[in-house]
C-alpha cells in the first residue's frame, strides 16, 4: 500500500453501516462546498494535456446522464439493479466523475456501480467489480481504478482484495481508493497491499478529522501544494486522475514512481 495525504477540508458528513458486508462510501460530502477551483488544481498539479494513456473506471454509485457527462461514459455496468442505462440515485459517482472530467476534458471512463440508494456497497459487489475490470481492461483500455468507497477491515477480505489488486497491477492498472472519514480504523480496500490509498489533511496541513490513520503514510501533499476539497472520495479521485496523467505524460511510468513524484 502506498497511502497519500491529499488536503480536504473536515466539513463533511458520513453514514457507516456497521455490518462486515456493507459499509457507505468514503462520505456524504457537500458537493457545493467546493473550497477551490478545479481549475486552481489542475494547475497545482501541472496538468497541462489532456490524458492519451488510457481510460479511468470509477466505481461508486454510478452516473447521471447529464450532457456534459454522457460523451465521457464508455460503458456502465450495475451490480446492484443489473440495469443497463447509466443512472445514480444518491449522486456521489456523479460528483466523482464530474470532477475527473473537469480535470481531463477528453477522458473516457467506466462506470461501476456498486453503491445503492442508501450510499451503501457489498464486498462481494466490490470484488466482482474489480474482477469485471480484470477481465476487460484491454477491451476498454482500463489504466486507473477509483474506489472512493470504505469498507471495513477484516483479514479475510483483505486478502481478496490483495489477489485481484496484485492481478490488477501485473496488468499495469493502478488502483486508488480513498480512507474512510472520521475513522482512525484500517479500511478496505485502501489498506490492502497494491492500493495507492488517499486520506487528507486539513487547511493547516495536520491529518484532518475525516482522515483514516492506517499505516504507513508516505506524504501529505503534491509538492507542497494545498489542494482543498471536502471528503477523503474528492482526493481520490483528484488523484486517480493526476496517475492517468503522469502514464500519459510517461509510457513507462510506474505506480511505485508517485512516491517520488508526489513529494
Amino acid at each position: 500500500m502506498l497511502s497519500i495525504g491529499l488536503l480536504c477540508l473536515s466539513a463533511c458528513s458520513s453514514k457507516n453501516n456497521q455490518a462486515n458486508t456493507t459499509v457507505s462510501s468514503s462520505s456524504s460530502e457537500n458537493v457545493q462546498s467546493q473550497s477551490v477551483s478545479l481549475d486552481f488544481i489542475k494547475e497545482r498539479l501541472n496538468i497541462e494535456n489532456d490524458t492519451s494513456a488510457g481510460n479511468l473506471a470509477i466505481i461508486d454509485s454510478g452516473c447521471a446522464i447529464l450532457p456534459t457527462l454522457k460523451p465521457h461514459i464508455l460503458t456502465f455496468q450495475d451490480f446492484v439493479n443489473h440495469k443497463t442505462v447509466p443512472y445514480d440515485d444518491t449522486g456521489h459517482g456523479t460528483a466523482i466523475t464530474n470532477i475527473a472530467t473537469h480535470l481531463l476534458p477528453n477522458v473516457h471512463i467506466i462506470e461501476l456501480k456498486v453503491l445503492d440508494s442508501e450510499d451503501t456497497a457489498s464486498t462481494d459487489n466490490l470484488i466482482k467489480s474489480l474482477q469485471w475490470i480484470l477481465t476487460y481492461h484491454q477491451k476498454y483500455n482500463i489504466k486507473v481504478i477509483n474506489i472512493s468507497i470504505s469498507l471495513p477491515y477484516n483479514q479475510e477480505d483483505d486478502q481478496k482484495f490483495q489477489d485481484i489488486i496484485h492481478q490488477l497491477n501485473v496488468q499495469g492498472v493502478a488502483v486508488v481508493a480513498s480512507s474512510e472519514n472520521f475513522s482512525r480504523d484500517k479500511t478496505l480496500p485502501a489498506n490492502s497491499q497494491g492500493v495507492i490509498s488517499v486520506g487528507s489533511i486539513d487547511d493547516k496541513k495536520t491529518l484532518s478529522q475525516v482522515y483514516t490513520y492506517g499505516t504507513g503514510i508516505e506524504t501529505i501533499s503534491l509538492g507542497g501544494h494545498l489542494i482543498t476539497r471536502d471528503g477523503t472520495s474528492f482526493s481520490a479521485v483528484i488523484m486517480s486522475s493526476y496517475v492517468l496523467y503522469q502514464m500519459s505524460q510517461n509510457p513507462n511510468f510506474q505506480i511505485a514512481q508517485l512516491k517520488g513524484e508526489i513529494k
